[in-house]
């Protein structure tokens, strides 16, 4: 990893006439996330699967001082639909898209299935944000640097890409396919800013992590003793979400940032890195595989 310079939201430049769309805005780092976009002069759109959270989430923000233009839109990641009807409501509000936040996501849930049958964590985690992504690409497209941010985690640096068993056909591990969903969401990400140079739009992908912060993430952990080092460790050790949710905040404001990286937190507070990463885990060829399987998949393409 390497180090790059300090840095605090209050670098974050004037968002005013931005509009930016944070997914799992209601709770952890996406609350943080929308509360400083907003607090900065973006027109913030929280995506929230939850419309009863999402509306109290909502109503905190339109109350703080420093809040301004918050909007609210129901989306369910685990439903195709659902996200089709996301952005039939978000073309009422916006005709442009400044910034996306790809941030919800479920961690070691138990087996379970989105409404098109896919395995959950990796619906939701990454095949929800790739159809989502896709069906926006109008409204970034020609807007000189907008910027996707996707919210991966250093679980993906020890995932095996294995794309055989998307729909658990041959069993269901909860920790493999958490790990591999948040290597699809890395992998997407860099494919993405791909895309971008191929097809000379100027905006940017960049994938970031929080660390580890004190989030809800990691609610559906089983086990006493899983448990008991869970809830531990976050106590002992965690961020807060507002310090979890910085990398993701810098990738979306700080215009230094390149995209095609991983940036997260580094070994010290307020500092962030550039995650080196593994050339055998993101090879290219990954990268046009896992594209090609989620077009098909969601039937969602990239025109």
């Amino acid at each position: 990893m390497s180090d790059i310079s300090p840095w605090s939201t209050k670098q974050i430049p004037d968002l005013s006439r931005k509009v930016a769309i944070v997914t799992g805005a209601n709770t952890g780092l996406g609350f943080e996330i929308a509360k400083k976009l907003s607090e900065h002069g973006a027109h913030v759109i929280l995506a929230c699967r939850n419309l009863e959270k999402g509306k109290r989430s909502l109503l905190k923000l339109q109350q703080s001082s420093k809040g301004r233009n918050v909007s609210l839109i129901q989306l369910d990641l685990s439903d195709l639909l659902s996200i089709e009807h996301f952005i039939q409501q978000f073309e009422k509000l916006s005709t442009n898209l400044d910034i996306l936040i790809n941030n919800a996501g479920i961690m070691e849930t138990p087996e379970g299935k989105t409404k098109q049958g896919f395995e959950l964590q990796f619906g939701v985690n990454h095949l929800g944000h790739f159809a989502l992504t896709g069906m926006l690409l109008p409204y970034f497209a020609n807007n000189n640097g907008a910027r996707i941010v996707t919210v991966s985690s250093l679980a993906a640096l020890n995932a095996k890409f294995d794309l055989t068993n998307l729909k658990s056909e041959e069993g269901y591990d909860k920790n493999s396919s958490y790990r591999l969903s948040k290597l699809a969401n890395l992998l997407f990400s860099i494919e993405l800013n791909n895309f971008f140079k191929r097809h000379n739009i100027q905006s940017v992908s960049i994938a970031a992590h929080p660390g580890y912060a004190r989030t809800k993430l990691q609610r559906h952990v089983k086990g006493l003793l899983r448990t008991t080092h869970s809830i531990y460790t976050k106590y002992r050790y965690a961020e807060s979400a507002a310090i979890g949710a910085l990398p993701i905040l810098r990738a979306a404001t700080d215009i230094s940032i390149k995209g095609g990286c991983l940036i997260g937190p580094g070994n010290v507070k307020y500092i962030q890195s550039i995650t080196d990463l593994p050339k055998d885990l993101i090879k290219s060829e990954y990268q046009r595989s896992l594209w090609d399987t989620s077009e098909k998949l969601t039937n969602v393409r990239f025109n």
